[in-house]
């Protein structure tokens, strides 16, 4: 006959073999005979527990303890199964007790670390596994552990450390989440190759793991990939098709390949599966908005920030819409409202500046106006002189910086023989194109090309800056026009050359701005829109275009009729001088159209539904260019109103004026 020691023995092996079953019998023949076993006791509660008898494992436990109330290991097992339960307080309660009976039990610390991890509890865990580390370096579940705990707090690096240490300890690693955790942890350190290979391990070892396949298709778009960024997604959605954030992330892949029809159908999807997954609402906004389809860019903005409304980028991007709608007032309270958030944000200040300013409430638009340069689209002009407040500096110099584009500079210009009221000296930097034709101002005491070394100066400024120096109101706008001049010389040149019949309007036209413009798209016609205007016999067109965008005359207009002035123009005081000859400009809103207003021709300003702040709301004139008058468009992109209107209104000025007379009238 065994004796007890032997059976207990025998029960050993068999638990160790996963015949519970068995084991748990030879536990009963052993507690016949000794009811007091506490290992035998331990031992059928752990046969109890592995097959999910939750209730009967606790009851062999709390016995065993009866008989040894000091044994670590059975506090240990304990834990396990109240935590099994669902009792997490006492689990907690009996690992620590565990621990004190015996600190060097390190799977009592890495459970204790686990259920603090499950607490979001990660600074205790993380003492806990590193108790367990001390005790035990070699102990793989404790650096996973500790990996996983450094990524909850976003200490990636860390994390890929405790997870490498952990392959280290254990080379051959068969848990396909741990693969999962090791590729998150390196994205985050944009470790993306790294990260692929980890995620490829873990759908090899789970061949279904969805969320491997979609971090895998998001790590693929970091390296480039996007095509194969696809396809993973697609798989992701085809093993858990009613995943929302799968479905978010295939649509921006689809945005990002430009195939828009796919990428609205899975943002839509999206937001269906999860009616509260704002922003998935936010990138629909923005795709609807990229496509000019504003009315449905607006109203996933407003849901977005309804949904979140602690959302900047949802007000923001709404008061944005709004403001493009013609609707200022719903913008203003958007921009309020992302405000009320985060009183500083730069964005959203430069925004509201931009409304104040299409408003004429100027004094409260400079300041925020001041934040262009931290807006991250702009490189500061970091001087070690200090910037000019507007006081008067009679006995020093002031460097004065152009910046954005060349009609700022032609507009801002104005400001200077005010400023040389209070200074001694004045030196004006500008893009090189505008050099030959500044050279004339003369408040001006040198102007040099951007590139240029810069003279010695004592303060300095940006151009735009001075309105807000000079505490600008629309009411006192400097009415210096005109304060830019046509050179002599370079009309006569002019004069020889060009063909100017005195029986016809002379019109300079330009159809397009700039095309690192943002927003160039949408205030840029076509070149045959022009063609309207030659329906009016007394027309004589002159093209003013520059840039790429001379191309586009070709073969578009009469020889007899349309005059390419484009080649000769090699800078602004050739346009200048160009312009000088001509009885007025129709032009869309770019840097000839601020030529011309400073010049005091008359300008016909061609302009967008959402205009530039500088043209204001809902009026024909302007208070910076008094020879201008302004054709809005009455809806976006509808330049076909625009120009009837111009030909309706120039054929007015034709049949009551002669061409000497234009000048006056024309504004």
């Amino acid at each position: 006959m065994q004796g007890v020691q032997e059976l207990f023995d025998t029960a050993v092996q068999l638990f160790q073999l996963g015949n519970y079953q068995q084991a748990g019998v030879v536990c009963e023949k052993i507690l016949n005979i000794q009811p007091q076993h506490i290992d035998t006791l331990h031992l059928l509660g752990l046969v109890h527990f592995q097959e999910k008898r939750f209730d009967k494992s606790l009851h062999f436990f709390f016995q065993a303890l009866n008989v040894d109330d000091k044994n670590a290991g059975v506090y240990l097992s304990l834990g396990n199964a109240l935590n099994a339960i669902g009792k997490v307080e006492d689990a907690i309660q009996c690992f620590t007790v565990a621990i004190k009976l015996n600190p060097r039990l390190v799977e009592a610390h890495v459970n204790l670390a686990t259920l603090f991890s499950e607490k979001n509890q990660i600074d205790q865990a993380i003492s806990c596994l590193q108790t367990a580390l001390r005790i035990n370096p070699q102990l793989f579940h404790a650096h996973y552990y500790l990996g996983n705990c450094y990524l909850k707090l976003g200490k990636a690096e860390q994390a890929l450390n405790h997870y490498v240490h952990a392959m280290q300890v254990n080379p051959r690693i068969s848990d396909p989440q741990f693969y999962f955790q090791m590729g998150n942890a390196c994205r985050k350190v944009k470790k993306f190759q790294e990260a692929a290979e980890a995620y490829q391990k873990a759908i090899k070892l789970h061949p279904n793991f969805s969320e491997a396949y979609n971090n895998l298709g998001s790590t693929l778009r970091s390296l480039g990939k996007l095509e194969e960024g696809v396809r993973c997604y697609l798989k992701a959605l085809e093993i858990a098709p009613n995943d929302a954030q799968y479905h978010f992330n295939l649509a921006n892949a689809y945005k990002e390949d430009k195939k828009n029809e796919q990428a609205f159908y899975h943002y839509h999807q999206a937001v269906r599966l999860n009616p509260n997954f704002y922003q998935a609402y936010y990138n629909l906004g923005k795709a609807y908005a990229d496509e000019l389809q504003l009315e449905k860019g607006l109203k996933y903005y407003l849901k977005a920030a309804t949904i979140n409304p602690k959302m900047i980028a949802a007000w923001n991007n709404a008061g944005y819409l709004y403001q493009a709608l013609g609707k200022i007032d719903k913008a203003m309270e958007c921009f309020n409202k992302a405000l009320e958030i985060e009183p500083n944000h730069v964005e959203v200040r430069w925004n509201r500046s931009i409304l104040n300013l299409m408003k004429g409430n100027y004094r409260e638009a400079w300041d925020d106006y001041e934040l262009r340069w931290q807006r991250g689209t702009m490189v500061p002009r970091n001087f070690p002189q200090p910037v000019w407040d507007g006081s008067v500096i009679k006995d020093q110099t002031l460097f004065i910086y152009a910046e954005q584009g060349i009609g700022d500079t032609i507009q801002f210009v104005r400001f200077i023989p005010y400023v040389k009221e209070r200074v001694g000296k004045v030196i004006l930097e500008c893009l090189p194109a505008l050099k030959p034709l500044l050279k004339q101002l003369k408040d001006v005491d040198q102007v040099i090309a951007l590139g240029d070394p810069i003279p010695e100066f004592d303060q300095q400024i940006a151009i735009m800056s001075l309105a807000r120096v000079m505490k600008t109101t629309v009411e006192t706008i400097p009415q210096n026009v005109p304060y830019l001049f046509p050179d002599s010389g370079v009309q006569e040149k002019f004069q020889e050359m060009v063909p100017l019949p005195e029986d016809k309007l002379k019109i300079g036209f330009v159809w397009k701005g700039n095309p690192k413009f943002p927003s160039n798209h949408l205030r840029s016609c076509k070149p045959e829109n022009f063609l309207t205007l030659l329906e009016l016999e007394d027309v004589y067109l002159y093209s003013l275009q520059k840039g790429e965008a001379e191309k586009e005359f070709e073969g578009k207009f009469p020889s007899d009729r349309v005059f390419n002035l484009s080649p000769h123009l090699a800078d602004f005081r050739d346009t200048a001088a160009a312009i000088s000859l001509l009885d007025m400009v129709i032009t869309v809103d770019t840097s000839v159209a601020h030529l011309a207003g400073a010049m005091g021709k008359p300008l016909w300003l061609l302009l967008a539904f959402a205009a530039d702040w500088r043209w204001m709301l809902n009026r024909e004139d302007n208070p910076w260019y008094p020879t201008a008058r302004l054709f809005r468009q009455p809806v976006h992109q509808d330049w076909e109103s625009v120009f009837k209107r111009v030909k309706k209104e120039l054929k007015k000025v034709i049949s009551h004026h002669t061409p000497a007379q234009v000048k006056k009238i024309a504004h």
